[in-house]
């Protein structure tokens, strides 16, 4: 699956932003990003696109207060397909190894349309590490007869 990242993990800037922004709930720290990432997406909307954004659990919304995906787009029509399945004893990504990660089973379910009639769809999401996220993602959209399926994250 393609994806565009705009910056690198690795970075210790970038690992302080995500820092303070996502772990310490710096909500305003997302309008560093507003313009860059919205910017990319309106060009896919144009195109006729959906864009899709990958959701946080319910439990680290309750925490943090704010979805962080959903906070660098606030002027894009975005379509909120997928969700997180309940699992009490989940583990956060940020906490699991590459292998953990990457042995994850399907996180999410669909409450899209039935159908989605090959429209194509840009996944968005805030730090790509193993793809798992997205690739889970995508196989989901995939079986409700989407088109091509992209991605772009902040990071990488």
């Amino acid at each position: 699956m393609y994806n565009k990242a705009f910056y690198v993990y690795a970075e210790p800037n970038m690992r302080a932003y995500f820092e303070a922004y996502k772990f310490q709930g710096d909500y305003r720290l997302r309008q560093i990003f507003v313009k860059t990432l919205q910017d990319h997406c309106k060009k896919y909307l144009h195109r006729g696109w959906l864009v899709v954004v990958i959701p946080v659990d319910e439990q680290t919304l309750a925490t943090r207060g704010f979805d962080q995906v959903v906070g660098f787009l606030p002027d894009i029509p975005k379509k909120m397909y997928l969700y997180h399945l309940k699992k009490f004893d989940r583990c956060p990504q940020s906490h699991k190894s590459r292998q953990e990660r990457l042995a994850t089973p399907q996180p999410f379910g669909y409450c899209g349309p039935a159908d989605l009639e090959r429209k194509n769809i840009l996944l968005v999401d805030d730090i790509y590490t193993t793809g798992s996220t997205l690739y889970h993602a995508r196989e989901l959209l995939l079986a409700h007869n989407c088109g091509c399926v992209r991605s772009v994250t902040l990071a990488r």
